[in-house]
């Protein structure tokens, strides 16, 4: 069994090293890619593109459904 230690941990601590720690990483994503092959460099790439982009949904119009051409473009 673990023992707890007397030192509290703040979340907000955590939240900040964790982000320190993450973007030390996130600096070093181009240098790790330059040392793959294209192969494995497009594979990591695919991997990480759900993280990047926001998923694509279809819409579908219904019979009868107004339609508003002007709300489709921002």
């Amino acid at each position: 069994m673990k023992k707890k230690s007397n030192t509290p941990i703040l979340t907000s601590d955590l939240r900040t090293d964790l982000k320190m720690i993450m973007q030390a990483e996130i600096e070093k994503i181009p240098e790790l890619l330059e040392q793959l092959e294209p192969k494995d460099r497009i594979n990591v790439t695919m991997k990480m593109m759900p993280y990047l982009f926001p998923r694509v949904e279809s819409v579908t119009l219904r019979e009868g459904e107004p339609v508003n051409i002007m709300n489709c473009f921002p």
